[in-house]
């Protein structure tokens, strides 16, 4: 059987200064920040991984050589940007725990840390192994990542993002409250009710359309080719069918 085809260090090399150049004319346009993908199975994760990273040259093999990719990735914007743009990772393990463990990240997080390298820990969990596991429906209850959250974000002194079906503001408070993180992650939610932040703050939380967590319309929609939402009907029709152009009597 044929060897797996790699990038090519030169490759790599190209792709480090793009991300770095890219990072760079985000800044220039007026951004406070990005973030690094290096979860859900994407190609830096695939780089961290003991099982998918099968090289054989300094990029491959021992954890150093695995983790190289994103510190060079990472260094690169640092260099590209200035002391005061936000730079960020969003990282987690696999669903199959083999392919790539909570602890291993953990030691890729604390690592970044460590280096300065990094403003914030965005973690996520799941990949396109098992793809559900990565925004799960409404059979899993909300916060079902805090198990891996936890292992992952251990002697993590940054701020911590966080995942795992957060509907409510509420929901969101309670995981603050406790701890669990600094912000939380609600995609979903807010697809369903692009004003959910602004009705909790003005105290019309009753007017919120809740997510129900059934997959239907976001991540089923986005695989079909449209977006849309099952409780918000003005998803992906926002030009005629949002609440701004509702007329009020």
């Amino acid at each position: 059987m044929a060897p797996p085809i790699a990038m090519s260090t030169d490759q790599i090399a190209e792709l480090i200064d793009a991300y770095a150049k890219a990072a760079a004319r985000v800044e220039e346009a007026g951004v406070h920040g990005v973030e690094i993908l290096a979860g859900n199975g994407y190609l830096h994760s695939q780089f961290l991984s003991p099982v998918l990273n099968q090289r054989l040259d300094e990029y491959g093999g021992t954890f150093q050589n695995r983790i190289r990719f994103l510190l060079e990735t990472l260094q690169a914007i640092r260099t590209a940007t200035s002391s005061g743009f936000a730079l960020g990772i969003r990282i987690g393990d696999s669903s199959d725990q083999r392919i790539l463990s909570s602890e291993e990240v953990n030691a890729v997080a604390v690592r970044v840390q460590s280096e300065g390298l990094i403003d914030y820990l965005n973690i996520t969990h799941g990949d396109y192994y098992f793809h559900v596991d990565r925004y799960a429906g409404m059979d899993q209850p909300v916060g079902y990542q805090l198990p891996f959250s936890e292992r992952i974000g251990r002697g993590i002194t940054v701020p911590k993002i966080i995942i795992g079906r957060y509907a409510t503001l509420d929901d969101a408070e309670q995981a603050l409250r406790a701890g669990d993180a600094d912000l939380v992650n609600m995609v979903r939610a807010t697809i369903a009710d692009p004003m959910l932040v602004v009705k909790g703050r003005e105290g019309k939380a009753s007017e919120i359309r809740p997510c129900i967590g059934c997959n239907q319309g976001c991540i089923g929609g986005v695989f079909a080719g449209r977006m849309s939402c099952t409780v918000n009907p003005a998803v992906g029709f926002e030009a005629t069918l949002s609440e701004a152009n509702i007329a009020q009597g």
